[in-house]
């Protein structure tokens, strides 16, 4: 018999999970062995992020302090999925600890693997799942989420992309290769704990009063507080700044935000399509998968809306926005619409939908 996936079987994605640094910048403290409030050091959470998830196998590349780090995981992460391999070279920098974990992942035939750093621990499972559906979706050389307009950990990358990752050299990741593949890339919704690493002292002391490791329930990366500066309390707060009240995104600039939560509400920006090359129908079916991603991002989906309102450059195009509509719809109901032609803030914006949903 030949080794391999067999036909009839979805391939697997592995997940490369990497432990291997000498973590210099937090010395003499090692930040992946740091716990976090309930005593799970952080490259556990990590762990068991990814064997929560749909990844498999789960393999972890060590390099310095490889035993005690193997040691905490065992302890607090032990899985029968996971794979421990060394990067004997882990001095020569994050290149060297990619090539160790693709060396190990090669005997498993997936079809992607999930490159995830050991000092990112709010990444939770939720999104791992979602990154794995979207390659097996797309089969895009890499599917990354992105907030505020950043990429960011972990990164997806399909089995072809597999033999530049093994030509990089030096302390680097996969930059240069995003950079590259950039027209091609697919990209998801994320919030903020794909930027959240802990690679300084005091980010460090910040992790140790985070509380339930991934696993045991969802962790929320560091935000502020709205509302609580200024506050008036001989009047009840405004809806933009009151307790129940979250902004989801904000633009850089500040002029908008991309969701406003309020009371279990969410209410959208306008959404145009990303590609705005396309006809109205294109257009109109990738605003509508736009907004199932954001649904999903927020824990909601389409069977919850309550309103949208459609602006169309030319009304004429009504019919084409109405086939991808109808065809998107929950079958148990369908939001109150508003449709109207507009004059666009693009002459290629064919298509703007605004939502408004509960939780």
């Amino acid at each position: 018999m030949t080794s391999g996936t067999p036909p009839h079987m979805t391939p697997p994605v592995a997940a490369l999970i990497l432990a291997a640094g000498r973590s210099s910048r937090t010395a003499p403290r090692h930040k992946l062995l740091t716990p976090d409030a309930g005593g799970v050091p952080m490259i556990a959470r990590v762990v068991r992020a990814a064997c929560a998830s749909t990844a498999r196998p789960v393999i972890v590349v060590l390099g310095h302090r490889a035993a005690e780090i193997r040691a905490a995981i065992i302890q607090h992460a032990g899985h029968p999925d996971l794979i421990f391999t060394i990067a004997e070279d882990h001095g020569d920098g994050l290149s060297a600890s990619l090539r160790a974990g693709l060396a190990a992942v090669g005997p498993h035939a997936p079809s992607g693997v999930l490159v995830c750093l050991g000092d990112m621990p709010l990444v939770d499972r939720t999104l791992i799942d979602r990154l794995i559906a979207r390659h097996r979706r797309d089969r895009a050389p890499a599917t990354v989420p992105v907030h505020d307009g950043r990429t960011g950990h972990p990164v997806l990358w399909d089995r072809v992309i597999f033999p530049a990752l093994m030509g990089l050299d030096g302390d680097v990741g996969g930059r240069a290769l995003i950079r590259a593949h950039a027209g091609r890339l697919a990209m998801i919704p994320a919030d903020a704990a794909i930027h959240a690493d802990f690679d300084t002292p005091e980010r460090l002391d910040h992790f140790g009063t985070i509380g339930a490791a991934q696993g045991d329930g969802p962790v929320d990366p560091p935000r502020p507080r709205v509302g609580e500066e200024g506050a008036r309390p001989d009047r009840p707060p405004s809806p933009r700044t009151g307790p129940m009240s979250k902004i989801i995104r904000t633009e850089p600039n500040a002029i908008l935000s991309k969701v406003v939560e309020y009371h279990g509400f969410l209410f959208t920006q306008g959404f145009v399509a990303r590609d705005l090359t396309g006809d109205a129908t294109a257009q109109t079916r990738d605003i509508l998968e736009q907004i199932d991603e954001a649904l999903e991002l927020h824990g909601t989906d389409k069977t919850r809306l309550l309103q949208a309102q459609v602006w169309l450059k030319d009304i004429a195009d009504r019919d084409a926005l109405n086939g991808v509509w109808s065809a998107w719809l929950p079958k148990d109901g369908a939001p109150a619409r508003a449709c109207v032609q507009a004059v666009l803030a693009n002459p290629a914006i064919l298509v703007e939908i605004m939502i408004i949903c509960t939780k």
